[in-house]
């Protein structure tokens, strides 16, 4: 193999490379490169926490406890006793109030 050589011979096109120089090359590519897999692999965490919160906000409304038809007709009855109740005191009141206009 023969090297071509500018007009001037007594440099060629090509220097030399020093195993320091070379040494150097290779350390700095693979900090480079530990860089970039470092700046992939963060981007990729932050891509999938925010994948996961997504997932988590919308799975949550589902997970609410969905009334059965016992606690329905719990409810009603409820609320009908609680009306009774206040049915119950007026007519007390209304008794009293009877009472005491009898007394006078």
């Amino acid at each position: 193999m023969r090297l071509a050589f500018p007009a001037d011979a007594s440099r060629p096109l090509v220097a030399p490379i020093s195993a320091v120089d070379a040494t150097l090359m290779v350390t700095a590519t693979a900090r480079q490169s530990n860089y970039q897999e470092k700046s992939e692999m963060k981007l990729g965490g932050s891509i999938s926490a925010a994948l996961l919160m997504s997932a988590l906000l919308i799975a949550l409304p589902g997970c609410q406890k969905q009334e059965g038809p016992a606690e329905k007709a719990g409810k009603e009855i409820d609320k009908t006793m609680e009306k009774a109740g206040q049915q119950v005191e007026k007519a007390g009141d209304a008794v009293q109030d009877a009472a005491k206009g009898d007394k006078k």
